[in-house]
């Protein structure tokens, strides 16, 4: 019995060492915000908008060419619209959508998505999974993401679809069409009640492996 316990750790410590030396000693790509974009999408019946926001700092972390982690934290406050072209209408939908109503951006400047696990799906696209915060709401979401790998940098597009309800967002969010038929909540209120419970996102990233110090 002795023996194979001896056995059992010779076999598990080179394993357990190359288990920390996966988290130590990752090769880190910090993000190009300015480069780099975050493009979001909401729809009504009847219409849509769409717009951006910026990433305040984001990084990604690789192992052995594997993308292994990683963090995003966006600048909630840098929210704009994009499709309206009448300044002061454009100017009061991003009012609006800083407001309590939708983001309240003055309490809550930053969401963020900190990975939890990654799924290799070959050719350099992976499923990410991890803690997507938004108004101190965190629920877990999964991101599709493509990565274009070029030596030190890289590309990547990721696209994401959230339910806003779940972060406490219930501007005429009404019910799902499960609970309710659609043509009575048009009739309760109008179009302008229907507003998709359903957030686009597309992030696209531009990145470059840093330089480790010593």
């Amino acid at each position: 019995m002795k023996l194979m316990i001896k056995i059992l750790i010779m076999l598990l410590f080179p394993i357990s060492l190359f288990a920390n030396d996966e988290i130590k000693n990752p090769d880190v790509f910090k993000v190009d915000a300015a480069k780099s974009s975050v493009n979001w999408r909401g729809s009504k019946i009847g219409g849509e908008h769409s717009g951006v926001v910026s990433l305040k700092f984001a990084q990604l972390k690789f192992k052995e060419g594997l993308l292994a982690s990683g963090e995003f934290v966006i600048d909630m406050t840098s929210l704009k619209n994009t499709d309206i072209e009448e300044l002061e209408d454009r100017a009061k939908l991003e009012e609006h959508l800083k407001s309590k109503d939708f983001f309240e951006t003055a309490e809550n400047p930053k969401s963020t998505f900190d990975f939890e696990s990654v799924k290799d799906m070959g050719n350099g696209q992976y499923a990410v999974t991890g803690k997507m915060t938004i108004k101190k709401k965190t629920n877990q979401e999964t991101i599709v993401t493509k990565i274009n790998m070029d030596g030190d940098k890289l590309v990547a597009v990721a696209d994401l679809k959230i339910d806003r309800t779940k972060y406490g967002i219930m501007y005429k969010a009404g019910k799902t069409e499960e609970d309710e038929w659609f043509f009575t909540k048009w009739f309760k209120g109008g179009k302008d009640k229907l507003i998709d419970n359903t957030l686009e996102i597309r992030l696209n990233i531009v990145a470059e492996k840093e330089t480790p110090t010593e």
